[in-house]
């Protein structure tokens, strides 16, 4: 946050190479300083833990601070994945109530405990979530490499964790970043099933505390991230099913040992789940359209072993370790049993598209870079280790700061094609509530310039605040910026299976076939959902517009958008009034 703060004094205009350059100049001094802290003999101290934290926080803080430092608007904007997060976390500052980010009345269908802190920090500082998102985001970046060095110090010799730690900030910086919370759980995944191996082969009884904490991540996984607690659930499965069947520990142990976790990571995602899941048992289990989506990241196996680039040569050095180690290190197995779970779980993301899902596998994908760079970093040290024991004094001399030099030199290299890597095109050009964009710009012919006067007509039309107000629009950011409540979701893969977004969906356009404003009216008011009492559509030529769209998986482009056009002339009787704003009608039940 001290970074962040000290940063957001620069006045540096977009676009700017100047990002880069000082992202570079900062960066080789953190370097130098970690890879300094993970050859050096002395005495590791708990002053160099806190180092160890700072430079690796600072590394992630400074590597997307910088290339956003003219905007308020986090990586993506506000636009197609991030407008639903920013969404929930409006929603979230705008109640205590873990309730739906689009749909009034309906618990959340998706887990909100990260959503939620950000949104409590927004009510209690009175900042907008919107505001808040950005700084919340790179905070959880730089949380995220602390806490793996930690963990990974209890496996791992400090100065080995320190290596480990690094290579997994520049994956996560990488891959992760664009879903901060998620690249949480998915950084600690690796050393955490290199814990869960070692508590399930030992046959000592004295590990409660342990399992309590493993259980605490696997809850937190299923508060905050759904998929990493089911592939956490595989992960621990499978390796308590190695343990039985390797021997190393009795079935009863190893069974009551997961059982504990199990029960351990209930306990606490059950608070969050309750809510949903009673009003789901009630409805008939409806299904969701989340995992109804197949990119090319998730129809292709990830090989990053092949890739030719520095981070492929490392994961091509972790693959041949995990190979060659895999009879002796404990490490290693677990490791291997990490990177062959997620190939497993592609595999069977596949054969799920037979009952028409998916298993959103290319979230997986980082976790098996990570693995792997990882088991690289350790194939490198235990090659050093052993080169060492080969060759004399003097042949070993110059090897360690052609080695110190080398690790620098590639960290480096990595650092500095994070902003190229990272994009941030939308965070400059999409639209604040305010109508202008980071860089001052406002066009009357894109849409996001209207936000204010949308905003302020809604509010004088209606008369209340925004999270007191159900809206039908055709400009969704509008949802991101502001706690409004829809009446339908535009994708149906961020939609409440408890919504019926299809038959929605088919009201809306049976609204708008509507006879007069009094059928509208009388629709509206037999609804079985709360109606809409604001319709924000745009004016064309043969009417006003409504975008909606249609799940069409497993297409490439897996939605299929439409519009639905009302008659001019239906919202000019008495039930409604309305006022032109821009290329769009605003119009408000009385």
């Amino acid at each position: 946050m001290f970074v962040q703060l000290a940063l957001s004094r620069l006045h540096i205009p977009f676009p700017s190479n100047a990002p880069t350059a000082l992202l570079g100049a900062a960066a080789v001094p953190l370097l130098a300083g970690l890879l300094a802290l993970a050859v050096s003999g002395r005495r590791w101290r708990a002053g160099t833990t806190v180092a160890t934290w700072s430079a690796l926080s600072a590394l992630s803080t400074l590597a997307l601070a910088l290339p956003l430092l003219g905007t308020q608007f986090y990586l993506g904007g506000v636009s197609i994945d991030q407008e639903f997060r920013l969404q929930l976390i409006s929603r979230m500052a705008s109640s205590p109530a873990v309730a739906d980010m689009t749909y009034s009345g309906l618990p959340s269908y998706y887990p909100t405990a990260w959503f939620w802190v950000g949104g409590r920090v927004a009510d209690v500082f009175d900042i907008p979530a919107w505001k808040v998102y950005k700084p919340y985001a790179i905070i959880t970046m730089a949380v995220a490499a602390a806490l793996v060095f930690t963990v990974w110090s209890l496996v791992l010799r400090r100065r080995t964790a320190v290596l480990a730690t690094l290579a997994t900030a520049m994956v996560g910086l990488r891959f992760g970043s664009y879903e901060p919370y998620s690249w949480l759980l998915a950084a600690l995944l690796p050393p955490v099933a290199v814990l869960v191996w070692h508590v399930l082969r030992c046959r000592l009884h004295r590990h409660g505390a342990m399992l309590v904490a493993l259980g605490g991540y696997v809850g937190l996984c299923g508060a905050v991230y759904t998929l990493y607690l089911g592939f956490g659930l595989l992960v621990i499965l499978v390796l308590g099913g190695l343990a039985v069947l390797c021997r190393m520990a009795p079935v009863r142990t190893v069974a009551l040992r997961l059982v504990a976790i199990g029960a351990v990571g209930l306990a606490v995602m059950l608070p969050l789940w309750l809510p949903y899941l009673r009003v789901w048992l009630r409805s008939g289990r409806p299904a969701g359209a989340a995992p109804r989506f197949l990119p090319i990241e998730s129809a292709v196996l990830p090989m990053p072993m092949l890739e030719l680039s520095l981070s492929g040569a490392i994961c091509l050095a972790g693959t041949v370790w995990l190979v060659v180690a895999a009879r002796r290190s404990p490490l290693a197995q677990a490791l291997g049993a990490v990177v062959v779970c997620g190939y497993v779980w592609y595999g069977l993301s596949t054969l799920a598209l037979a009952v028409g899902q998916s298993l959103l596998a290319l979230r997986i994908g980082p976790i098996i870079y990570a693995a792997l760079a990882v088991a690289g970093v350790v194939g490198v040290v235990e090659g050093l280790q052993a080169l060492r024991g080969r060759l004399s004094g003097a042949q070993w001399g110059p090897v360690v700061p052609v080695a110190i030099v080398l690790a620098l030199v590639g960290a480096v290299a990595l650092v500095q094609t994070l902003p190229y890597v990272v994009a941030t095109d939308q965070a400059y050009t999409d639209y604040y509530p305010s109508g202008l964009t980071a860089l001052g710009e406002s066009r009357p012919l894109d849409d996001g310039a209207w936000n204010a006067q949308l905003d302020s007509t809604i509010a004088e039309l209606s008369g209340k605040a925004p999270e007191q107000l159900v809206v039908l629009s055709t400009h969704s950011p509008l949802y991101a910026l502001l706690p409004f409540h829809s009446f339908q979701e535009l994708s149906p893969q961020y939609a409440n299976p408890l919504a019926d977004f299809d038959a929605r969906r088919l009201a809306v356009e049976s609204w708008a076939r509507s006879t007069s404003t009094a059928d509208l009216v009388h629709q509206l008011d037999t609804s079985p959902w709360r109606p809409p009492t604001v319709f924000v559509l745009r004016s064309g030529a043969d009417g006003l517009h409504m975008t909606m769209s249609v799940d069409e998986f497993p297409r490439a482009v897996d939605l299929k958008r439409y519009e639905v056009v009302f008659p001019d002339g239906l919202f000019t009787g008495p039930g409604f009034v309305t006022r032109d704003v821009g290329p769009f009608l605003v119009a408000v039940r009385r």
